[in-house]
């Protein structure tokens, strides 16, 4: 229920596609390598070759109202993993270009803010069509077609929740990709000319990290901060009945708070680090009804830890007030000092999440009593219950979706007709004390 514990998700990701570029330690790309500064001109890039972005005359991804089969789910999915690889090199242009910006001092041109402006257009045409072509196939056929044998059913149904896994990557690359194009419009340009505070957000807090000014990134992320209380982070998986819209906003709040994570800390902003560590954890109190949860609090957590431990070595270099360097002993104690004021802070907030989450059932059956009673259930009933046949993923998968109660009566029905006449030297085919008891 919604008062469940919460399932630790690790969601596909590249390992290092954390920061946006910082022009503190040489531009840092969204891949994490070195980003290259492009010799780009007005109109060049992402207008290129007269291909203007957003025109409304073609298709983005069309499903229809009815979801594909097993053919059709193979090629979404294959049209899915192009479009996030698509969005993610977007990601990479867009983040070289406010790099030579603010390696150059220079602002975009009003060509190439149109150009922006439009292909935001795009990407937010494209994503509402990811998500709408991922709620067909997700609520597709919830329960076997008459006659389509359960083992096809199971496979169809796999497929198609691959493919709405990949929709949901792509829409949550789409969202981050986003980011980047509305920064695109603010970094380089005068104060006076960008649009009022309240309405910036996201765009203006990334624009400010791209830039390295700490003073304009607290700034606009106290309004980031403020906006993201009292939403969902948690969700309910594909799994267990989640809707990929739900899935996507909540995997892209996680997502932008483990950015801010990784790139705070390189501006100084360490206290700020922290405060986002303890709001993407509070935020967890707010679960989704239904089936349990998922977290993916260990991505923000793993972000701000590698990014602070950075820091530490990175100040540990400092030159005395003098402007004497350090010597290797004092880098080394200043080092293990910052490690020493900051790793019990670290494991204190991560026994806390952990306390909370649940890796296996059994781990609700914690009163030796309760344990007792399961384990007496598994003796009495589990031959012909708990079989390599039954235990197999698509055979667990069909029970669930078709419900406990539904799989006893099957039971009931097959061995009122058919009986257990295996010799008494062979293992039941069916739990026979169960549905006689």
């Amino acid at each position: 229920g919604g008062r469940g514990r919460v399932g630790a998700g690790r969601a596909r990701r590249d390992q290092a596609d954390v920061a946006v570029g910082l022009p503190a330690r040489g531009v840092i790309g969204v891949d994490g390598q070195q980003a290259r500064v492009l010799p780009l001109r007005s109109g060049v890039g992402l207008q290129g070759d007269g291909v203007v972005a957003g025109d409304p005359g073609q298709p983005l991804l069309q499903i229809g109202d009815h979801p594909p089969q097993a053919g059709g789910v193979v090629e979404v999915e294959q049209a899915a993993e192009f479009l996030a690889g698509v969005t993610r090199l977007l990601r990479h242009a867009v983040t070289a270009m406010c790099a030579s910006d603010v390696a150059r001092g220079t602002s975009p041109s009003r060509t190439e803010i149109d150009s922006v402006i439009g292909w935001r257009h795009t990407l937010r045409r494209l994503r509402r069509a990811m998500l709408g072509a991922a709620e067909v196939i997700a609520a597709a056929d919830q329960v076997p077609p008459p006659g389509m044998p359960p083992a096809e059913y199971d496979r169809l149904r796999w497929q198609r929740d691959g493919a709405v896994e990949r929709l949901v990557d792509a829409a949550v690359q789409a969202t981050e990709t986003l980011w980047l194009l509305s920064a695109r419009l603010h970094v380089g340009r005068p104060a006076e000319d960008h649009p009022p505070l309240a309405k910036a957000t996201v765009g203006r807090l990334f624009a400010a990290l791209l830039a390295g000014d700490p003073t304009a990134a607290a700034k606009s992320l106290g309004i980031v901060r403020s906006r993201l209380v009292g939403r969902a982070v948690l969700y309910v998986p594909l799994s267990r009945g989640g809707r990929p819209t739900r899935i996507v906003r909540a995997r892209s709040r996680e997502r932008l708070l483990e950015r801010l994570a990784a790139c705070l800390p390189r501006l100084g902003l360490v206290a700020e680090t922290s405060e986002i560590v303890h709001q993407a954890k509070a935020l967890e109190s707010r679960r989704p009804p239904g089936a349990a949860s998922v977290s993916e609090f260990d991505r923000v957590f793993e972000a701000a830890t590698a990014a602070l431990v950075e820091r530490i070595v990175e100040s540990a270099a400092t030159p005395e007030p003098d402007g004497t360097p350090p010597d290797e002993h004092l880098v080394t104690q200043r080092i293990l000092d910052g490690l020493a004021l900051l790793v019990p802070k670290l494991l204190d907030t991560w026994m806390t999440h952990a306390r909370q989450l649940r890796l296996s059932v059994l781990e609700r059956v914690r009163d030796p009593k309760a344990f007792a009673v399961v384990k007496e259930f598994i003796e009495r009933y589990g031959a012909g219950l708990f079989t390599q046949h039954l235990l197999a993923p698509p055979s667990l998968r069909g029970i669930l979706r078709g419900g406990v109660k539904h799989f006893l009566e099957q039971l009931v029905d097959r061995h009122g007709m058919d009986g257990d006449d295996l010799p008494a030297d062979k293992p039941p085919r069916e739990p026979t004390l169960l549905i006689e008891d």
